[in-house]
């Protein structure tokens, strides 16, 4: 590539100035997608089968970034439940937390091993006209590093979102154990999602029959104090008089409850009837 030469001469005077020696790791190699990077200058060309060459390269790196944090995210999950399950003393919960951080830290890293293909990729894919790129590799936010049971910020258990990494599938994931080590987790998580909507349904059908029971008790209530009003004999007529008028006093109560809990449950009246008579278990 001619134009490197150029460009590791505009950046000599800039490293003369350093008084010690240019670290090897530190030298700019100047691949195509770093060429690329000034793309209105049109000095800055590559040749295709070279640009070609580092796309095929930077699509593995992001594949195999993406199995790497697959599997970072797994265990620190699994990590985290064994913690709590069965890690117990100062001594040996600080051991632990050791191995949680370093873990990750892995998760960083292969996130920002990603994230760097994926720029190289974005500047590469104007000069080998791929458009469609981005549906294979979306851009990689802090939100979507998350395990498979965790949801975005914000969001409760019961509307979390599966991270977009848990549906691609990497370069390991072609090998038969990867395959069944990430079929197996989804399994699980899916497993336990349905398990979680099925316990769900089951309370709201639950706290909707309590809702139908409150409101057939109130009024059955309503009518067994209208009852009691006339039950007493034998009494004087002042005491008669209170009687009835404590008994209706109580079903009265009762029956401004029952129209309240009406007018505050009207908006889930939509599955059961409140408007009921008398309760069959009394």
């Amino acid at each position: 590539m001619p134009v490197v030469a150029r460009l590791h001469a505009s950046d000599m005077p800039t490293s003369r100035t350093h008084s010690t020696e240019e670290k090897a790791h530190k030298i700019e190699l100047w691949l195509p997608s770093k060429i690329y990077g000034d793309a209105t200058d049109p000095v800055h060309q590559c040749d295709a089968t070279l640009s070609q060459y580092e796309w095929e390269l930077r699509r593995a790196q992001a594949y195999d970034a993406l199995d790497d944090l697959q599997h970072h995210l797994r265990l620190c999950a699994h990590l985290y439940k064994f913690k709590d399950t069965h890690i117990r003393g100062q001594r040996a919960n600080t051991c632990a937390s050791a191995i949680i951080d370093k873990v990750e830290s892995n998760v960083s890293v292969a996130a920002a091993r990603y994230r760097r293909a994926w720029s190289a990729l974005k500047r590469l894919s104007p000069a080998l006209s791929c458009t469609m790129w981005k549906e294979e590799f979306p851009k990689l936010e802090n939100d979507d590093i998350r395990g498979m049971s965790q949801g975005k910020p914000g969001q409760s258990s019961g509307n979390c979102t599966l991270s977009w990494i848990w549906k691609a599938r990497g370069i390991a994931s072609d090998a038969p154990e990867g395959e069944t080590v990430l079929n197996e987790s989804l399994r699980i998580e899916w497993c336990k999602s349905c398990a979680r909507a099925t316990c769900w349904v089951e309370e709201v059908q639950l706290l909707e029959e309590e809702m139908r029971r409150v409101a057939a008790y109130l009024l059955w209530h309503a009518t067994w104090w209208d009852v009691q009003a006339d039950r007493c004999t034998g009494l004087t007529l002042a005491e008669v008089e209170g009687i009835r008028g404590y008994a209706k006093h109580q079903a009265a109560m009762r029956r401004d409850l029952h129209d309240t809990f009406l007018s505050k449950w009207g908006a889930v009246n939509g599955t059961f009837n409140l408007n009921c008579d008398l309760f069959t278990m009394f």
